[in-house]
């Protein structure tokens, strides 16, 4: 199963402006559950080589409880019209996040 990641830029694509991620945790009988996420509604500059790198406090939701702020670190690139990267999040049972996904542009249609 594909899990989405949303990364909104600013208009001049020279910041982020908001990230949010799914939470996937381990169940008790060890397989990998998906529920709640990860939101981070703070400002991040991009780099002129395209890096994005976020430690900071995010709102998270693991599962069915309800959010709380918790430590997080984001680090990404923009390549090729595409997005890589990986989201951590400290003292969590949300897994860290690997994303790789296209880059929509100002007005996705997709």
């Amino acid at each position: 199963m594909k899990l989405q990641a949303y990364l909104t830029t600013t208009k001049d694509a020279k910041a982020l402006k908001s990230m949010t991620f799914p939470c996937q945790y381990k169940a008790g009988d060890g397989s990998t559950v998906t529920g709640g996420g990860i939101q981070i509604l703070r400002k991040v500059k991009i780099s002129s080589a395209g890096s994005v790198s976020y430690r900071g406090k995010a709102k998270v939701s693991e599962g069915s409880s309800p959010q709380v702020v918790k430590d997080v670190t984001v680090n990404a690139k923009f390549a090729n019209n595409r997005v890589k990267g990986t989201v951590t999040v400290k003292d969590s049972v949300c897994l860290p996040v690997t994303f790789n996904a296209k880059n929509f542009g100002v007005n996705p249609q997709g």
